[in-house]
């Protein structure tokens, strides 16, 4: 699939989500999806990250995740009140796309430039409609019932070689069970990884079961839990 095309089916997922009425919130949706196309067609490695939900109480809001997540960068690490999400998320990244685990990967606010790591990934939330800081179970299966369709476009158009769950495969592991044609779960062992990682393989296709971002286990075993899973993986894949 070239860029055009992939641009073109993603405009038309984006205004399927920003046309979304959904239990009578009056909270406008916030659309999601690649942040940069050519920039993720170019990566070594294809990287969605799916978590639950964004943390906003804007009725009126009128921005998207893929503009936001562009400019997150300043010449002091990333804007203020969004590191606490995307900090762990840039260290992943980052570490999976150069082969560096946590002690090797500078600060966000020492070398700014890595985050621009995050213009290579596709990001996505479950549910839509924003809520506030801590995510209602009872709310994201709703709307994950009612909206699956997006979902699943979205991860079939991507094609991604990794899938990175933040707190969120347990929501949608029968999406990725129906796209994948999987009928049972096969665990990939990784050595030395932290237990509340847990990593799933389709053929060709990563996916990873972790903790969210902003949870409060020590960020370098989270970071380094992913990575380190994700490298064995490649050098399985590649050799």
């Amino acid at each position: 699939m070239n860029t055009d095309y992939i641009r073109d089916e993603q405009q038309k997922i984006i205004d399927e989500i920003n046309n979304i009425k959904w239990d009578n919130h009056d909270i406008k949706p916030i659309s999601d999806g690649i942040v940069d196309i050519e920039s993720y067609l170019n990566a070594d490695l294809k990287i969605m990250w799916i978590n639950k939900e964004v943390n906003s109480t804007e009725e009126d809001a009128d921005w998207n995740l893929r503009d936001v997540l562009s400019v997150l960068r300043t010449d002091d690490g990333v804007v203020k009140g969004w590191a606490g999400t995307f900090n762990p998320i840039i260290y992943t990244v980052y570490g999976i796309l150069n082969d560096k685990n946590w002690k090797d990967i500078p600060d966000t606010w020492v070398a700014p430039e890595i985050i621009d790591c995050l213009k290579q990934i596709a990001y996505v939330n479950v549910k839509k409609i924003p809520g506030g800081a801590v995510a209602s179970k009872q709310d994201l299966n709703s709307f994950y019932k009612e909206f699956e369709s997006i979902l699943e476009r979205q991860i079939t158009l991507f094609n991604p070689d990794i899938i990175i769950c933040g707190s969120t495969y347990g929501i949608i592991e029968d999406t990725l069970y129906r796209i994948y044609d999987e009928k049972r779960k096969l665990k990939f062992k990784i050595d030395n990884s932290d237990k509340r990682t847990v990593f799933f393989k389709n053929k060709e296709v990563l996916i990873v079961d972790a903790l969210h971002p902003n949870s409060r286990m020590n960020k370098q075993d989270y970071c380094d839990g992913i990575i380190n899973g994700v490298l064995q993986w490649k050098m399985k894949r590649f050799n």
